[in-house]
């Protein structure tokens, strides 16, 4: 795997997370030790999510008892990173929201990738036969649908890239490299979808499932945001991606259906092959599509460092 711990968009001079982190370096102490590992603080961080996510839930079901869960999640989320920013003496941009008039075009720019990645998967389920579909007719009921549903998902994919990628995977990298936060954030990410309940799934679907959002998803979202160390591109390629699955072809997104659909699925076939009741994002063609682009723009992440490398080389 690449190391590519360097690798900033147009932005070279810009100091790392590291950097920017406590410069006094006196003694240390007991504490200041125990503090500097890694997994102190997201334990820390875990702790400060979870009294927020409960703050915001309780304050939002009185506003909107449906589906509050979904919005206060990412609250959460981006408060939690406000708090350890201050501990850490790190601003928001240092855990991936910097350069916000980019984030629109790379948001998109994601939004396209995951739409067109899901569809590529679902397109080859359909050409196996594993996959049939029939397209719903366009009302204001489906399209009011299609709207709550997106928004839902794009809450979603703020709160999951800004835990993983956001917080899990910097603080690791700071630490420990690029290449042990990859790896760290590919299992745990996994063994978070281990713990859903999926109806009617066996233990194995289980694991299949988990290992292969762990490979291609954990490699793909991870991916996005070494590309642009911003988290605007995967949290796009991520909403898209539940979206495409769910919603619009209406297939379970991690053994779940969320509002009216695009289209009518039906997935048949090996549910070792086609992911069953967890989704096609457990399927053959997701592991190999997934991962197949993550690797690619880990690929075009690498090059991007080497050039970015070579550039401060010559301007010394």
């Amino acid at each position: 795997m690449p190391a590519v711990s360097g690798s900033q968009e147009d932005d070279a001079t810009a100091p790392s997370p590291a950097s920017q982190e406590e410069g006094g370096q006196g003694a240390v102490s007991g504490w200041s030790a125990l503090w500097r590992f890694p997994l102190t603080r997201i334990a820390t961080f875990a702790v400060v999510l979870l009294g927020f996510y409960a703050a915001f839930a309780l304050a939002i079901e009185r506003i909107d008892r449906f589906d509050y869960q979904y919005w206060a999640a990412p609250l959460a989320a981006l408060a939690a990173l406000a708090v350890m920013g201050r501990l850490e003496r790190l601003t928001l941009s240092a855990y991936g929201f910097s350069k916000p008039s980019k984030a629109l075009r790379e948001l998109l720019i994601g939004f396209l990738v995951g739409g067109a990645t899901m569809s590529l998967i679902v397109g080859i389920m359909a050409a196996k036969g594993w996959y049939h579909g029939r397209l719903m007719p366009v009302t204001d009921t489906l399209l009011g649908s299609l709207g709550n549903t997106l928004a839902i998902f794009f809450g979603l994919a703020i709160f999951e890239e800004a835990v993983y990628r956001g917080y899990f995977f910097q603080t690791l990298e700071r630490r420990w490299g690029a290449d042990i936060a990859f790896a760290a954030t590919m299992v745990t990410f996994g063994l978070m979808h281990l713990t859903i309940n999926v109806p009617g799934a066996s233990v194995s679907l289980k694991i299949i499932g988990a290992l292969s959002i762990a490979v291609e998803a954990g490699i793909l979202f991870a991916a996005a945001y070494l590309l642009t160390r911003r988290l605007w591109m995967p949290i796009g390629i991520h909403c898209a991606w539940n979206f495409f699955e769910g919603p619009v072809y209406g297939t379970p997104v991690t053994g779940s259906n969320i509002g009216e659909t695009l289209f009518t699925g039906h997935v048949s076939g090996p549910a070792w092959a086609t992911g069953g009741g967890f989704g096609p994002e457990a399927s053959i063609p997701a592991l190999l599509v997934g991962t197949g682009l993550g690797l690619v723009l880990l690929w075009m992440a690498q090059r991007r460092r080497l050039k970015l490398s070579d550039r401060s080389v010559r301007s010394d």
